[in-house]
């Protein structure tokens, strides 16, 4: 009120005008962060497996798992700031150190650690272990539709699952996700196992072994 006694209206509003723009420029950061924040899907956790099943059951959207799993560390910042500390005790200790910044609580990591796993979670069960039975489906069927040459094993329709191996690693937090290794490691156990335990079978578990490295 001061100033607008001392400048006329039209400096007076030029100069408002020019400490709004600096006051937006200092800010833009933080606004921007919190307008594109989604935090909120912390909220709606039991939606998150229906994400990664449309996303299995509709490969060519396969490239969506990266910014949904972007999307999701965003709830980092939302559960380390939980301080079970009172605000006053809070206070005193930030006074005595002399800064406003203090560490995560260790419930805060606790909560980050859970959902960190509670994610991996879902992405094992609904993209990982699918992966796994119809990529070995896929392989059975058309090694003994040439090895027991019945033609009609070669109708079954299958997804087009390459894409989800195109995909380069996933960083999660501090997790690396490789589908391409994880399926690849599945399949060698499981054909390994089954070679032991029947060891005359060994030729087309090779074949089928091959045929994975062929396709996929």
């Amino acid at each position: 009120s001061q100033l607008r006694k001392l400048l006329r209206t039209s400096a007076f509003d030029d100069v408002q005008y020019h400490l709004w723009k600096l006051d937006l420029i200092s800010s833009f950061q933080e606004k921007l962060e919190d307008a594109c924040s989604c935090d909120c899907l912390y909220w709606i956790g039991d939606v998150i497996p229906v994400f990664f099943q449309d996303i299995f059951r509709n490969p060519d959207q396969v490239t969506r798992i990266p910014y949904l799993l972007a999307a999701l560390r965003d709830c980092r910042k939302l559960l380390l700031s939980y301080d079970p500390t009172p605000p006053s005790k809070t206070h005193s200790l930030e006074g005595q150190n002399g800064s406003s910044h203090h560490k995560p609580s260790a419930q805060a990591l606790v909560f980050l650690k859970s959902f960190k796993n509670e994610i991996l979670g879902h992405f094992e069960t609904n993209i990982i272990k699918p992966l796994c039975r119809e990529v070995e489906n896929d392989l059975r069927l058309h090694i003994h539709s040439v090895v027991l040459q019945q033609s009609n094993l070669r109708k079954v329709k299958f997804k087009d699952l390459r894409k989800f191996f195109e995909m380069r690693p996933l960083k999660f937090f501090d997790t690396m996700i490789d589908v391409k290794e994880r399926v690849s490691h599945y399949l060698d156990s499981t054909f390994y196992n089954l070679t032991t335990v029947t060891l005359h079978d060994w030729r087309i578990y090779a074949e089928m072994r091959n045929l994975a490295y062929e396709e996929y």
